[in-house]
Formats: C-alpha cells, structure tokens, sequence
C-alpha cells in the first residue's frame, strides 16, 4: 500500500491502519527504539558531537504499510532510509540459514524417529540490539505519520535500538543474537542443556547435553562426517551423535528447530524467555507450517518442502503466457528448428522476461530443481531473442499450471526406526542416465 493511499483511507479501514501504526510506534516505545527530540533539541546534540568530535548522521524515514494473509492484515513498519548514509566501514549483513542448511536440518530430522521440525520468529527482532555509544542516528519524521498526527512535523527521532533499514542493524542484530543464544541453557526430560553454535555453519547452532565435550583424534578419511562410533551424520560435528538432541537453523529472526517435538517445546519455551516471540508452530500430520516463504507438510512417512500457493499465483500473474498444460518443462525439438533469424527484445518485452525469470528462478531454488535447466535455457536466451525466451517462457509457464503441486520429498529412513542415533543417505550414482 501506498502512503498516500493510507493516509487517504476512511472508515474501517482508517482505524485499523490507526491501529497498525499504533501498534507498531507502541512495540518501538516498548523497546526503547528512540527517543522524540525537537529542533533546539537537535542543535544541542549536534554541539556536543561537535566538541567531541562525534557525527551525528540525520536520515529520512518511510512507513512502509503491507497488507498480509491476502488483504487480512494490516502490517505497519517505520525505517530509516539508511541508503542515504552512504558507505559504513563495518560488515553490514548477518549470517543466514541458507536453503542448502535448510533443507539438510529437514533432511537431518526426517532421517531420525519421532522427530519433526517447529518454527518460530522473534518479534521485532532487530530492536533488541542497540547502536553504539558513538554511533549518532537522527531520523527525519515520515510525511505519512505527521499527516496522520502520530508525529509533529518539526518532531524528529533520536535512535537508541537497530532500526530496521540502519545498514549495520543486521549485523548488531547477529551479534547481539548469538552471544544470547550462546548464554541460552534448558532443561529437556530432566537433562540439563545447551546450545552450542557449530562450527561447520554460521546459522547453524546444536542441541546438546549440557555434559557433552568435543572429541578429538575422531577423524577418518570422511573427515568429521563419521563420529568416533562410525555412525553417519549428515550434519557435521564435533560431537557424538547421542548428545545432540536437535538442531536450530536461524534465518535473521525466523528460527526453524529439528528434533523430537518435546525438544522443539522446551527449545522454543527457553528462546521465548530471552525475547518475545510468535506462537511455537511444530509440524504434525495434521498441522503444516511455513517458513521463509516455504511450505511445509509432514505426510507422516515424509516431510514436503512446496510452493504451491506461490506457484499458482505466478501462473495467475503470467496467465498470457500459459497457452496450455504442459507434460514437461520443454521440448528441445521446438526450439532448435529456427524459423526466423534472431530478434533483441525490446525494453518492454527485456523487462518482463526479467521479471518472470526471477520468480521462476526463485521457485526452481527453493524447491523445483526439475524446472531449473529449463529457467537456464530461457534466461540464456533472454537478451538476444525474444521469440525463443518467449516460448520457452510459455512452455514453462505451461508446465508449472499443469503441475503446481510438485515440491522435495524427504522420506522418513527406515534405518532410524532400527537406530535413532543415526541418519541414512540415498545416493544415485551417474544420476544422468538413470
């Protein structure tokens, strides 16, 4: 939604954006994101930085307003246009679940019996971490909230928290998040606890027996993917398989937790105590979950990783180019008989494909590596021949309306259900002419 747009709105949907900004300026509050200062106020402050050599850096801010759960609700954030501070000398990002450590903490928990996997996201994340002592941030109040009057127009926003578009508020973020969790202990069935952050992935942190120690001399010509025990693990440790209890995998502020279902409880029972947290979501049979965008669904003999609600939407987006429904994602065939010499696209047409390439991209990655040669082929051929991208892109589109519902399966192992201590892994050999 657009500021404007808001700030245009009347009746119902007026006072619930009132209540979306109330909400979202409340939380901030509650943090002690910042505190409101006038202009004398201002030029004060930068008298002080001034004697003490000190910077003090004044930014614009936006609001940015979404609409979620299809229009359902109403999300409001306040940023700060951290674009314009220009370059910061620091490392600006903070480590991230990748989908490969993803999709190997599924792959990890549905290899062992009785375990799932349970989801959860810290709220307003980024505000637990504060700014440096020397680090002086001024925010410029949004046009939108001074035309709503939740803010004075000559007011401005002294921050004290990592306010989200802050180009260093990812990393104080991260560091501040993982000295907590390293400092996070639990109890789980009456066995003292701890997490430990691994040493093979950044986003990655163990569920241990608060006793367990690091063996050492363990190593084999598989390197560290065999404990001392010469049991497989698919997650690389330093430790016995029998002492780690789950894994965390943390993408920012969204945390996905593997293991039995009453580790995931107590794990996330011990996070909800350090900040304030979403509800604990845990997958069943009966329940699926999302995270970072992805479906989840436990058919009880396996875990599905899909997209198909997005997939739909984008054969809904791209409806012109799903002419019928297709059985694969290409023929060779149709594309190598050229009738007609090569044509560039034009703008236009160069910036659909884009656009369309990206959401097929992003879908082949997360979970349809089937379509992802076929994405490689139309982006291959994106700049230089619209005809062929054109097709190609019509005969993918084609394909995905035919079959949205595909996704990665991850059986559950049968070698778990003899051993839960340790995982199996199914490997095609030559795959290309299976």
């Amino acid at each position: 939604m657009s500021p404007k747009a808001v700030v245009a709105a009347i009746g119902k949907d007026r006072k619930e954006w009132d209540e979306s900004i109330d909400k979202e300026l409340g939380s901030m509050k509650e943090k002690g994101a910042f505190e409101k200062i006038n202009a004398r106020q201002l030029s004060n402050l930068k008298e002080k930085a001034w004697k003490k050599q000190q910077q003090v850096i004044i930014l614009p801010s936006q609001v940015v307003f979404t609409l979620k759960d299809q229009g359902k609700n109403m999300k409001t954030r306040l940023v700060a246009c951290g674009n314009f501070e220009g370059e910061t000398p620091n490392q600006t990002k903070t480590n991230e679940l990748d989908q490969t450590m993803f999709k190997t903490l599924v792959a990890w928990s549905a290899s062992r019996k009785g375990s799932t996997i349970g989801s959860v996201d810290i709220t307003t994340a980024f505000l637990n971490a504060t700014l440096p002592p020397n680090r002086i941030v001024v925010l410029r109040a949004p046009w939108a909230l001074t035309q709503t009057g939740h803010l004075g127009r000559e007011e401005f926003l002294l921050l004290k928290r990592a306010v989200y578009g802050l180009r260093d508020s990812p990393k104080l973020w991260g560091d501040y998040r993982n000295e907590a969790l390293s400092k996070v202990t639990l109890t789980i069935a009456g066995r003292p606890c701890r997490l430990e952050h691994s040493e093979y992935h950044h986003s990655l942190w163990v569920v241990l027996d608060a006793k367990a120690t690091k063996e050492t001399g363990t190593s084999t010509e598989y390197g560290d993917w065999l404990d001392s025990e010469g049991n497989l693990m698919l997650v690389p440790s330093k430790f016995r398989s029998r002492d780690i209890l789950g894994l965390v995998g943390i993408y920012v502020d969204d945390m996905v937790t593997g293991g039995p279902q009453n580790v995931i409880e107590d794990v996330h029972k011990a996070i909800q105590k350090v900040w304030k947290t979403s509800d604990s979501e845990i997958l069943t049979p009966t329940h699926s979950l999302k995270f970072c965008g992805i479906d989840v669904k436990d058919t009880g003999t396996s875990i599905i990783l899909y997209l198909t609600e997005y997939t739909q939407e984008l054969v809904k987006r791209n409806k012109d180019l799903c002419k019928s429904k297709r059985s694969t994602t290409a023929e060779p065939e149709t594309f190598s008989k050229k009738k007609q010499p090569p044509r560039a696209p034009t703008p236009q047409e160069l910036a659909k494909f884009q656009r369309v390439l990206g959401e097929v991209l992003w879908i082949s990655t997360k979970t349809r590596p089937d379509i992802s040669y076929a994405v490689s082929l139309a982006a291959s051929s994106a700049t230089r021949d619209a005809l062929e991208t054109t097709q190609r892109l019509e005969w993918l589109v084609s394909y995905l309306a035919n079959r949205p519902d595909l996704g990665l399966e991850f059986h559950r192992s049968s070698r778990a259900e003899v051993d839960p201590n340790t995982s199996c892994v199914t490997v095609f050999s030559d795959s290309s002419f299976a």
